[in-house]
């Protein structure tokens, strides 16, 4: 991901298969969108849960969910958790629920991401067009994603 304007890493993708625009956004927990983003994007917020985070301005009301799949470039990740805003953001920020499985490395304006190997209970990755399922390590008896 290339460095924009200010030095802000801004990258097209896609939330549960419909089209947007993520800016990295380190300092955040999860994937962040705001309410306007959130329903142009056709998110379900019935079943999401209420909840309170802290900005930088202080306490706000949001909702979280677990969204299918976000992709940013080729790469497609399932069950990522997020976050509902209200108003509107100018991106949606890529939080640390999607960074958090890769390696980041920055060199002269450009973030490289790497996917981490992870062993955990349960989930599944999407990566490019390949779907890798929760199964058993055969060298050491752990499961894999």
């Amino acid at each position: 991901i290339s460095a924009g304007p200010g030095g802000h890493f801004v990258a097209s993708g896609a939330i549960n298969g419909r089209a947007t625009r993520f800016m990295v956004d380190t300092g955040a927990t999860l994937v962040s969108i705001g309410r306007d983003d959130a329903e142009r994007l056709g998110l379900e917020l019935g079943a999401a849960r209420n909840a309170v985070t802290q900005t930088a301005n202080g306490p706000v009301n949001v909702q979280t969910l677990t969204l299918a799949t976000v992709r940013v470039g080729e790469v497609e990740l399932a069950n990522v958790n997020a976050m509902v805003l209200p108003g509107s953001l100018p991106h949606v920020l890529l939080g640390n629920s999607w960074l958090s499985r890769f390696q980041m490395r920055r060199n002269n304006g450009v973030m490289r991401l790497e996917l981490r190997c992870r062993f955990v209970p349960t989930g599944t990755i999407v990566f490019r067009t390949v779907v890798l399922k929760t199964g058993l390590d055969p060298h050491r008896g752990q499961r894999w994603t």
